[in-house]
């Protein structure tokens, strides 16, 4: 029962904890979608030219957003790591103009659905604690049967003890 109320009470917590989580997701997807707005085609990227930049379209790779790591695009066809090092120093130059919006609000979906987890586990908690309560009266209520059983039996064995004394005194 303590484990169900300990995390009864670390709800808010948990709750507060995800909605941070959403707000480092609002960062990157902001992030993506102001390097989106870069395209490769048409970048000054040092040694990138039309071969390499129909290698990258091949590969998907279309704007500063696509760019995700020097290994990633080392893959792609006629990208060694000295040009991929080129499109992620690239990538980084333009991240670096990035600015933040947190004035932009949370998308109420991604909201709805933590609060939504937060309360199908509130109810779960109730139930479970509710669950608990009922079978601590039950346990509560055999322990007071048992008492009151084991009361009765002692009051007859004293009474008994009673009724040998008297007897055994009246023989000596």
């Amino acid at each position: 029962m303590l484990d169900l109320l300990n995390e009864w009470n670390s709800l808010a917590p948990l709750e507060e904890q995800k909605m941070e989580g959403l707000q480092d997701a609002q960062w990157e997807a902001q992030l993506l979608q102001f390097l989106s707005g870069f395209p490769v085609q048409g970048a000054d990227i040092f040694n990138v030219g039309d071969g390499r930049l129909k290698n990258l379209h091949d590969a998907k790779v279309k704007t500063a957003a696509d760019i995700k790591s020097e290994e990633s695009l080392s893959r792609i066809q006629g990208i060694g790591h000295a040009i991929a090092k080129s499109l992620i120093d690239w990538r980084r130059k333009l991240e670096s103009e990035f600015e933040f919006d947190p004035t932009q609000p949370l998308l109420p979906a991604h909201v709805d659905k933590v609060k939504g987890e937060i309360a199908a586990q509130a109810k779960d908690l109730e139930i479970q604690l509710r669950s608990g309560i009922t079978d601590l009266r039950k346990a509560l209520a055999r322990i007071q049967k048992v008492r009151i059983q084991g009361f009765d039996t002692l009051n007859q064995e004293f009474g008994r003890y009673q009724k040998a004394r008297l007897e055994a005194s009246l023989l000596s």
